[in-house]
């Protein structure tokens, strides 16, 4: 039998998995105020564009215009405030990796711990180091566009933990091998209220496939916008150095997530096709993507 998770190991990643669906929602709603609260104050300022260039030169100018404006600015709050919010997620989940909080191979733990040291570098030195608002900008969209897509993941990974608990309560009042052989739970309960397992396998399915395919676009978006903007403009040679190293791990990421998915949709399929969630411990993977573990 698989081994089952201490109450305490499993409290803690459902703890960290509410934390992670926090923190891109903080990137998704707070960003967007941030920024667009300091360049409108720019805007403000600013002396009309010169007529007759195209909307192209137009825009490019504006940009370069607020480019220099947030140059002479300093961080908000607001940019402090979702710096350490950011920063603080960033440092618990390192911690959480080393403690086998999340079932994940050492290949995932080494790669998210290069990404969460740039990140944290990345989002808390033009903050709080080397104040820049300009930096701060560029790294705030950055983060943006690098956790646009991960809401439905963090979905996906708080039902699964769901099916997860619910199934290991199935087999506590079910502990004899014939039981175990017989399947487990069909129905998830969440706030009260009873869900087909098999339609919530073909909604994690259908989330994942989201996240895939938003990954993968907006890492896409990154790379152009890292190398028009963030490589020339950045007053932080951290600001570069964090921005190149992300974009080349979300960019590995994504040839990762390919193979992953190529690999186990039919398996996804498959198991969304019954009612019955099938023995054993499941995992969601680097990809939000469920899967069963092997049993010891």
């Amino acid at each position: 039998m698989a081994t089952q998770p201490s109450p305490l190991r499993g409290l803690v990643r459902h703890a960290s998995l509410w934390y992670s669906f926090v923190h891109a929602m903080v990137a998704l709603v707070l960003v967007p105020l941030a920024v667009g609260s300091q360049v409108w104050e720019l805007h403000d300022g600013m002396q009309p564009l010169a007529k007759g260039s195209s909307t192209t030169q137009a825009l490019w100018a504006w940009v370069l215009a607020i480019g220099q404006g947030l140059s002479a600015a300093s961080p908000t709050v607001l940019h402090q405030f979702i710096a350490a919010f950011s920063g603080c997620y960033y440092a618990v989940d390192f911690v959480l990796l080393f403690c086998d909080v999340h079932p994940l191979s050492w290949t995932h733990k080494a790669f998210f711990t290069l990404h969460h040291i740039f990140c944290f570098a990345g989002l808390t030195v033009p903050a709080f180091v080397q104040p820049s608002a300009l930096d701060c900008t560029l790294a705030f969209v950055g983060f943006w566009l690098g956790e646009i897509s991960n809401p439905p993941r963090c979905v996906v990974d708080l039902l699964q933990y769901q099916i997860d608990v619910q199934h290991d309560a199935w087999t506590r009042r079910n502990p004899s091998e014939k039981d175990a052989r017989a399947g487990g739970p069909t129905q998830l309960v969440l706030m009260g209220r009873s869900y087909a397992i098999r339609s919530v396998k073909r909604q994690m399915i259908s989330l994942t496939n989201t996240h895939v395919a938003m990954f993968i676009a907006f890492r896409f978006v990154g790379v152009h916008y890292f190398l028009k903007l963030v490589w020339p403009y950045a007053a932080l040679e951290c600001t570069r150095i964090t921005g190149g190293v992300t974009l080349v791990l979300s960019l590995a990421a994504v040839v990762a997530m390919l193979q992953g998915a190529t690999a186990a949709s039919p398996i996804d399929e498959q198991q969304a096709k019954t009612d019955v969630v099938a023995p054993g411990e499941t995992t969601v993977d680097a990809n939000g993507r469920a899967r069963d573990k092997k049993q010891k």
